[in-house]
């Protein structure tokens, strides 16, 4: 923002603006430095054909409450009759503050009244909303020429239900999503991280050809990524799965997983041209990916420099080998070399996986 703005101004400018786009016969109530609407549109908007909107957003039952405290401005949106708002923010001077609060009662009513819209009923009139609670909340601060954007789940976020194809089941723990700070002219950093993830769904609605239950586990994942003006590169850090491997089943049984064995893998990501990076592993980085029959593990070298073209990784500087505990022999990449896909398997691996690469002269 501009040195000369008061954000003080702005944010009774916009408490202003939110006001007048409420028609006055919807106020239901006012008090000092506060008012209560119920938001609908007005009785103009039929005339336009927009009756059937109309309608549906009267059914919503959705309520608006905004206050100004001197240079703060409050605003909530409650939805159907529930204790708590679906919606908050907090606008002042040095920070911005929105909780999005995804509460039962608010979710289920809106699900069940989107039904009544033609538009909308093929999507949602199968699905039965059981439970879905949580909130998520958006914060931004800016104080002596830096600032702070940020994201979070304060508590668990917890969705619960199903469709004609089965049960749903989607938790994930309290995080701080992400958070990004930095200065004008300055070092931007920003960190990640995700809570405990459990899904659980019928696996039809991941593949139409499969049936069963499929079953997602991720301990956790975070990183840190940090940029610098007059650099091109991407600084990615301490990237971590919660310590545990991210596991994919069907049935029970595990077809996908991903580990990283080394706690504080980190890389560089440099943008060369559009959909061309290099990747610059900060000391040795090792990952093991797949199922047991399939799991293939990725190991370089310190100093390793790899750049991503269509369809191949090349190895620029160091070396990159892919193992495997069925593999007959590991595929290893030197330097000047390339990791190419076959179109057909090579006859001399026993690897399901590794039969179908192999390493190449660089192009």
């Amino acid at each position: 923002m501009p040195a000369d703005v008061d954000p003080a101004h702005v944010g009774r400018f916009a408490a202003r603006w939110v006001r007048s786009l409420l028609q006055p016969e919807y106020l239901e109530r006012a008090d000092p430095g506060s008012a209560h609407y119920r938001v609908r549109l007005p009785e103009e908007a039929r005339a336009d054909g927009l009756g059937e909107l109309a309608d549906f957003l009267e059914s919503l039952d959705l309520r608006l409450d905004l206050s100004v405290d001197g240079d703060t401005a409050r605003l909530s949106l409650s939805v159907g009759a529930v204790e708590r708002p679906a919606l908050s923010a907090t606008c002042a001077p040095d920070r911005l503050e929105v909780d999005l609060d995804a509460t039962r009662g608010a979710l289920r009513h809106m699900v069940g009244l989107v039904a009544r819209v033609p538009a909308a009923r093929r999507a949602v009139e199968s699905l039965v909303l059981e439970e879905l609670s949580g909130v998520v909340r958006l914060s931004f601060s800016a104080t002596d020429g830096r600032m702070r954007l940020a994201a979070a789940l304060p508590e668990r976020l917890r969705v619960t239900g199903g469709t004609d194809d089965g049960s749903v089941r989607i938790e994930v723990g309290p995080s701080e999503l992400l958070a990004i700070e930095g200065e004008t002219g300055g070092t931007l950093s920003a960190s990640v991280e995700i809570g405990a993830v459990e899904v659980r769904l019928s696996a039809t609605m991941v593949d139409a050809g499969k049936t069963g239950i499929a079953e997602y586990h991720l301990a956790g994942a975070g990183g840190e990524m940090r940029a610098t003006q007059g650099s091109r590169a991407l600084e990615l850090r301490r990237l971590t799965l919660g310590g545990e491997p991210a596991v994919a089943r069907h049935d029970g049984k595990v077809v996908a997983s991903v580990e990283a064995l080394d706690a504080s893998a980190g890389f560089d990501l440099e943008p060369v041209a559009p959909g061309r990076f290099v990747i610059a592993p900060r000391g040795e980085l090792s990952l093991r990916i797949g199922a047991a029959e399939r799991e293939v593990t990725v190991t370089t070298d310190p100093g390793t420099r790899l750049e991503t073209l269509p369809g191949t990784l090349r190895v620029l500087t160091g070396r990159l080998v892919l193992d495997g505990p069925s593999a007959t022999s590991p595929i290893e990449v030197g330097e000047g070399r390339s990791l190419l896909r076959r179109h057909e398997p090579r006859q001399d691996e026993a690897h399901p996986l590794l039969r179908f690469y192999e390493s190449d002269t660089a192009s």
